[in-house]
C-alpha cells in the first residue's frame, strides 16, 4: 500500500498519471457525457495518456464533430499527443481544417504534424492556410516536417514572409533549413520594414557561420534596433562569427551605448580569434556608459584567454 501511494505521489509531482486500460475505457465513455465540461476533461485526460490512449482513437475521431468548440480543440490536441498511433484520424483531421473555430483549426494543423506530416493530403490541405494569422504558424510548422516535399515547402515558407503575422514563424523555420533557407532570409534582411529585418536577423543567427556576412551588413543599418540585434546575433554565433570582427570593431564607435555594448560582447564571444580588436576595445574601458565598460572588461578577458 505504501509503495502504491509513493508511486502515485511521484506521478502527481511530475504531472503524469499511470495509464490503465480501465482509465481509457472510462474516458471514452465520458466523451459522450451530456455535460460539455466533462467531455472536455475526458479529451484532455486522453491526451495526457499519449500513445497509451490509442484505443480511444475511434471515439476521438467521432468527438471531432462535438458541438462544443473546446471539446473539439481538446480532441484534436489529444490525437496529436497519441501521435502515429492515431494515423486513422488523419482524414477526419484534414476535414476539420475547415472548422469554424480558428483555435480548433490551429490544433488540427499541429496535430497532423505530430501524427504523420507525410500522410496523403496533408500538404495540399495546409499549403493554403499558411498566411492565415491564427492558423498559419501551425500550418507552417507541420509543412516544415514534410521532408519528402522540401523543395515545395521552402517556396511556401518564403511566400509567408510577406505576412507580418506569420513572418517570424516562417523565418525561424527557414533558418532550420540551413543553407537552403538562407537566400530568402538574406532578401528579407534588406526589407525596408524594421520588423522584417529583425525577423531575418534573429532567424539567421540560428544558421550560424554561413549567415555571418549577411548579419554583419546589418551593423550599419539606420535602425538602432536592427544594429543592436545584429551585434547580439553575432554574439550568439560566437567563435564562428570571426569573419565579422572588422565590422564589429567599427561598431564599437556606434552612438548608441547598447549597440557598443553588444558589439563588445560579440567580440568577447568570438574569443582569441578577435585579438585584432583589443586596441579598439581598450578605450571603451573608459566609456561614459557603465554597462559598456563592464562588458568590455569581460570581453577583453575572453579574447586574451589562451
Amino acid at each position: 500500500m505504501k509503495k502504491l501511494a509513493l508511486t502515485l505521489g511521484v506521478s502527481l509531482l511530475i504531472g503524469v498519471w499511470p495509464a490503465a486500460a480501465g482509465d481509457v475505457k472510462t474516458l471514452i465513455k465520458q466523451l459522450e457525457d451530456k455535460k460539455a465540461e466533462n467531455r472536455q476533461e475526458a479529451a484532455q485526460d486522453l491526451g495526457r495518456l499519449g500513445k497509451e490512449a490509442k484505443e480511444a482513437v475511434p471515439a476521438l475521431i467521432k468527438a471531432l464533430d462535438d458541438q462544443d468548440e473546446d471539446v473539439r480543440r481538446r480532441v484534436a490536441h489529444a490525437l496529436g499527443k497519441i501521435g502515429p498511433e492515431a494515423k486513422a484520424a488523419v482524414p477526419a483531421l484534414i476535414g476539420k481544417l475547415k472548422d469554424k473555430s480558428a483555435e480548433v483549426r490551429y490544433w488540427v494543423a499541429l496535430s497532423l504534424g505530430d501524427i504523420d506530416a507525410e500522410a496523403d493530403g496533408v500538404f495540399d490541405a495546409l499549403k493554403g492556410l499558411v498566411k492565415e494569422a491564427e492558423v498559419g504558424p501551425a500550418a507552417l510548422t507541420t509543412l516544415a516536417r514534410i521532408k519528402s516535399r522540401m523543395k515545395d515547402v521552402i517556396p511556401i515558407l518564403a511566400g509567408a514572409l510577406s505576412e507580418a503575422e506569420v513572418r517570424p514563424y516562417a523565418a525561424k523555420l527557414l533558418a532550420k533549413m540551413g543553407s537552403e533557407g538562407l537566400p530568402d532570409l538574406k532578401r528579407l534582411a534588406k526589407h525596408k520594414d524594421e520588423a522584417a529585418k529583425l525577423d531575418a536577423i534573429v532567424a539567421m543567427s540560428e544558421i550560424g557561420k554561413e549567415a555571418v556576412p549577411a548579419i554583419a551588413t546589418a551593423l550599419t543599418d539606420k535602425s538602432v534596433l536592427v544594429r543592436l540585434n545584429a551585434a547580439s546575433s553575432l554574439a550568439r554565433i560566437g567563435p564562428d562569427a570571426k569573419e565579422a570582427v572588422e565590422d564589429l570593431i567599427d561598431t564599437l564607435k556606434d552612438k548608441d551605448p547598447d549597440v557598443r555594448r553588444q558589439a563588445a560582447r560579440a567580440l568577447g564571444a568570438i574569443g582569441p580569434a578577435a585579438e585584432q580588436a583589443i586596441p579598439a576595445l581598450e578605450p571603451l574601458l573608459k566609456d561614459e556608459d557603465e554597462d559598456v565598460r563592464r562588458t568590455t572588461k569581460e570581453s577583453l578577458k575572453q579574447i586574451r584567454a589562451k
